[in-house]
């Protein structure tokens, strides 16, 4: 059974998490119908009403949330292999949307065991994310991206996460013991599963079209800059009724992560549900 899994784990007294995997969940159905999604969360009764016909699946966190306090919501992500309803899963980062037929990113689950995508900018091009990429670059880790990932329940793929369970629970001594130079100060799950990949020995597949639109992308980040340019504020984001988003003259296609939770608002949430009440309402002869 292969399915899309992500999580939806929330602070206290917020829903603002479970909010952007139900809008992911939904635009997976509208993009892959064919395919089921599963969202991972804290407890079953944290997950509002409204939300809860908008996944297939909906599953508790099998060992607990890693750090109560942490707001990382990828903190968590060592546990998934160990609570997914399926045998081939795709992970998808919360903080996405599906725009278009996905499909075909299924024909990489052939390739290995767990297979990293690649991330490309909004404009389509296949740019090297300098500035998320910095601390590995400086503490000669292996950079690659993790906002869209494939694995199976193989040995390969257990064995992965089995590597990132303690340390994803120890990524402080973790980062103190590994990174020589330039520190992270906080939880980064890319860095972290960077250094998971690595601590395994093991090889792993990055495919040049297993690959993701990556908002965040700074393709003018210069490290020589003292002050950056802000130039994500400047783009012009389109998302119409039948959720064609563009930004600027390009129109998005595939899986983009937006990395803002502000992205989804109560009028992307509407359009979500009208487009996906459509797919349920039976045609009349």
């Amino acid at each position: 059974m292969m399915g899309y899994i992500f999580l939806g784990v929330d602070d206290h007294d917020s829903t603002k998490n479970i909010e952007c995997a139900y809008a992911l969940s939904l635009s997976l159905k509208l993009a892959d119908p064919g395919r089921e999604t599963c969202v991972v969360v804290d407890k079953f009764s944290h997950v509002p009403l409204k939300y809860t016909n908008g996944f297939d699946y909906i599953v508790e966190l099998p060992f607990g949330r890693t750090e109560i306090n942490h707001s990382d919501i990828h903190i968590d992500f060592w546990q998934l292999y160990h609570c997914t309803p399926f045998d081939s899963n795709m992970f998808i980062n919360t903080y996405s949307l599906a725009i278009d037929n996905i499909a075909s990113l299924w024909d990489f689950a052939n390739i290995d065991d767990v297979v990293f995508g690649s991330a490309i900018d909004f404009r389509g091009n296949n740019t090297r994310d300098t500035e998320k990429f910095l601390v590995q670059d400086i503490n000669k880790i292996p950079a690659f991206n993790t906002d869209l990932i494939y694995f199976n329940k193989s040995d390969k793929a257990q064995d992965f996460f089995k590597m990132a369970d303690p340390l994803f629970k120890g990524w402080r001594d973790v980062f103190r013991e590994i990174l020589t130079d330039n520190k992270a100060t906080n939880f980064d799950f890319t860095l972290m599963t960077n250094i998971v990949a690595r601590a395994t020995s093991d090889s792993y597949a990055f495919p040049k079209y297993f690959d993701y639109t990556d908002l965040g992308i700074n393709f003018l980040y210069n490290p020589q800059d003292e002050i950056q340019i802000d130039w994500i504020d400047s783009l012009n984001i389109w998302i119409t009724a039948n959720i064609d988003i563009k930004i600027n003259n390009h129109r998005q296609t595939g899986i983009l992560h937006y990395d803002s939770p502000s992205v989804v608002t109560n009028d992307l949430i509407g359009k979500l549900n009208d487009n996906y009440r459509k797919t349920k309402t039976p045609i009349k002869n």
